[in-house]
């Protein structure tokens, strides 16, 4: 990796204040609207809703062509393809985002980690 990422830590000592649907929009905003390359780590243990509604998405997707077909033009008009997410724990979460980019060859500019409302930040 050439250039060190800048990391985001979306976070609240209290659950259900919308961590998760601000990272996705952050996400979204950052990746389509202004062509950064985003990683999302989805630490939010035992919920992991963005990696949950991903595999939802994808679900969907094999079994839709007219999802599909959104996706694709999705795709040609904003020529970015979908922003990755890891699931992991809080604990891991640094190294998992490290590896994940270093295995995928994938160069994030922006790591988004979206942390439990419990969560006890780890040195």
């Amino acid at each position: 990796m050439d250039k060190q990422p800048v990391f985001f830590c979306v976070c609240s000592q209290k659950g259900g204040v919308g961590k998760s649907t601000f990272t996705i929009l952050l996400a979204s905003w950052l990746h389509y609207a202004l062509g950064h390359d985003v990683l999302v780590v989805d630490c939010d243990f035992p919920q992991w809703s963005i990696h949950t509604q991903r595999e939802r998405e994808l679900h969907v997707l094999e079994h839709s062509d007219y999802f599909k077909l959104m996706l694709l033009r999705q795709f040609r008009s904003s020529q970015r393809k979908l922003w990755p997410v890891v699931k992991t724990t809080p604990a891991e979460a640094l190294d998992d985002a490290e590896r994940f980019m270093a295995q995928e060859r994938y160069a994030a500019e922006l790591v988004l980690f979206d942390l439990p409302g419990t969560c006890l930040l780890y040195t």
